[in-house]
C-alpha cells in the first residue's frame, strides 16, 4: 500500500460602426477624410519555461510503503515502513543508499513519520541539498526485552537488510547503509552498528540513554574495525535530558580511544519536541555520507 504525499486575449473590433458610417456634409463643403484607425494588437503573454526538476521527474513527494517482513529466523513478522524518495526508480544507477531509523521505547514504527522525516527528506531532495536515499523504519514489538536477549538486532541486521536489498533498488555496500535511532532506538543503533559493523558505515544515536557496552568491549569492537575504517558516528542529547550521563559515558570511551565522532549538546529534553526540532539536522548529517 503506497501513500503518496486560459488565458484569453481580448481583440478589438475591426468594424466599429462609428468609424465606418458615411457622414453627410453641408453642401459646398468638401469633406475632409478621417484617417483610418489601425487597431493595436494585444501583446501575447510571455510564457516562462518551467524549471527543470532537480530529480529529473515531476514528483514533489516520496511515498511510504507498509511492509510485513517475515524472514527465516523471525518468531513473527516485523512491521516496517519504507520511505521511497521522489522519483524512486528501479533503474536508478548504483541503487539508493538506505537509512534504518529505530523508534523509541513504547512507540512504534510510525514515530519517525510523525516527527516529519518524509516531508523533510522530500524538501532536501527536491532542493538538491542531498542525493535521494531510502529510509527504513522497523517496529521493535518487544521493547522491554534486554538488549542481549532480544532477537531484534539480529533480525534487523540480517533478515530485514537482506529483504530490503532483495526487494528494492539499493546500494549494498557498507558505506551505503546507515543506522540511527532515538532513545532506546539510539541504544539499538549503537548495539547493531557496532556488532554488525561490516554492514553499516554510519551510526547515529539521538538522546542516547546509556552506553550499551562496557569500556573494554567498546575498545575491542573499535579495534576490530580499525583496518577497514571506523563508522561515521553522531551522538546528540538535550541539555535538560535526565539521561544525559549515559551518552556522556559513551562519549568518554570514544575520546579515550581516539574514535572519530560528532558530539552535540542542544537545548531541550528527552521528548518528541526535541527530536522533531532536529530531524532536519539528522537527515543532513546522514546524507552527507552520500553526496
Amino acid at each position: 500500500m503506497m501513500i503518496g504525499w486560459a488565458l484569453s486575449a481580448c481583440q478589438p473590433d475591426n468594424h466599429n460602426p462609428v468609424l465606418n458610417q458615411t457622414i453627410k456634409q453641408p453642401s459646398g463643403v468638401t469633406p475632409t477624410g478621417r484617417p483610418e484607425t489601425t487597431p493595436t494588437p494585444t501583446p501575447k503573454p510571455t510564457v516562462k519555461p518551467s524549471p527543470t526538476p532537480r530529480l529529473g521527474c515531476e514528483a514533489s513527494s516520496g511515498s511510504i510503503v507498509n511492509e510485513l517482513v517475515d524472514e527465516e529466523g523471525f518468531a513473527k513478522p516485523m512491521e516496517v515502513n519504507v520511505y521511497l524518495p521522489p522519483c524512486y526508480s528501479e533503474n536508478h544507477p548504483g541503487g539508493y543508499p538506505t537509512l534504518y531509523l529505530i523508534h523509541g521505547q513504547s512507540f512504534t514504527n510510525d514515530q519517525w513519520i510523525r516527527l516529519g522525516v518524509p516531508q523533510t527528506a522530500d524538501a532536501l531532495f527536491i532542493d538538491g541539498m542531498l542525493k535521494p536515499f531510502m529510509v527504513v523504519m522497523p517496529r521493535e514489538e518487544y521493547y522491554l526485552e534486554d538488549w542481549f536477549q532480544s532477537k531484534f538486532g539480529e533480525n534487523l541486521a540480517n533478515g530485514l537488510v537482506t529483504r530490503i536489498d532483495r526487494q528494492y533498488n539499493t546500494c549494498q555496500t557498507r558505506d551505503c547503509r546507515a543506522i540511527g535511532g532515538l532513545s532506546r532506538g539510539a541504544t539499538w543503533s549503537v548495539v547493531i552498528g557496532l556488532t554488525y559493523w561490516q554492514k553499516f558505515g554510519t551510526i547515529g544515536a539521538h538522546s542516547l540513554p546509556e552506553s550499551p557496552f562496557a569500556e573494554a568491549i567498546t575498545r575491542d569492537m573499535f579495534k576490530a574495525m580499525a583496518v577497514e575504517g571506523y563508522p561515521r558516528l553522531y551522538v546528540d542529547i538535550g541539555r535538560d535530558d535526565g539521561l544525559r550521563s549515559g551518552a556522556q559515558n559513551f562519549i568518554a570511551y570514544l575520546e579515550k580511544y581516539d574514535i572519530p565522532h560528532e558530539w552535540h549538546i542542544n537545548q531541550g529534553g528527552h521528548n518528541e519536541e526535541y527530536w522533531q526540532a532536529h530531524v532536519r539536522d539528522y537527515l543532513l548529517w546522514y546524507g552527507q555520507a552520500w553526496k
